[in-house]
């Protein structure tokens, strides 16, 4: 099914559209834009869709595990560990996730790479990752924050359930920063606690918006 997707966007391609201009534009909003990228790589090099398929594959699958890779060593780094440790559970991380995530045997490493959805588990990592970094270090800015909402906007596009559960994700994650301020208020600074209520009033008041 995604490689007909692909094919149609190569068919267009080739008859000088950029797009197929038998959809609606709702037909054109609501397919995910992968889809034309896979087909203009698979244009741009003179060979079909289905020829690309295990170079694409490739490459995706190596996106995906090495940003699982630095993502988990940026998170086990917070904990002071040594340095072996540190890599070693990263990689363990990388490898479990290569095995394990995706349904039965098809996961998102191998059957899964040539779906939209993989490109937007980098955009996630990347968020989490500026938000977590804006909750624990002072000298933060928030700048960065700035691009937390154009990541969701091109996970939407590529893919709704995946900016859904990146708002799930920073929203847990800015909720237990905030409880633990309370709680353990001594080893937080007056600026991060300031940052983490702040951020979990903003968070209460969207889900409360969103219910009503």
């Amino acid at each position: 099914k995604h490689l007909a997707r692909v094919g149609i966007e190569y068919a267009a391609l080739d008859a000088g559209h950029l797009g197929d201009p038998t959809g609606t534009l709702l037909d054109r909003l609501t397919i995910s834009p992968i889809y034309m990228v896979h087909a203009l790589a698979a244009y741009s090099l003179g060979v079909l869709p289905v020829d690309t398929i295990d170079g694409v594959s490739l490459f995706t699958g190596c996106m995906f595990i090495s940003t699982t890779y630095f993502f988990s060593f940026l998170v086990l780094d917070r904990f002071r560990l040594s340095e072996n440790v540190t890599l070693i559970g990263a990689a363990a991380a990388a490898i479990l996730t290569f095995i394990s995530l995706g349904t039965a045997g098809f996961s998102y490493g191998r059957y899964y790479a040539y779906f939209p959805t993989i490109f937007a588990y980098p955009l996630i990592f990347a968020s989490v990752a500026l938000v977590l970094d804006y909750l624990q270090r002072p000298k933060n800015t928030g700048s960065n924050l700035l691009l937390v909402p154009l990541f969701l906007a091109i996970m939407y596009l590529i893919h709704a359930q995946e900016a859904l559960l990146t708002l799930i994700f920073l929203s847990i994650i800015v909720l237990v920063r905030a409880v633990r301020t309370y709680f353990d208020a001594a080893h937080f600074p007056r600026e991060l606690r300031l940052r983490a209520r702040t951020s979990a009033q903003i968070i209460l008041v969207g889900l409360a918006l969103t219910v009503i």
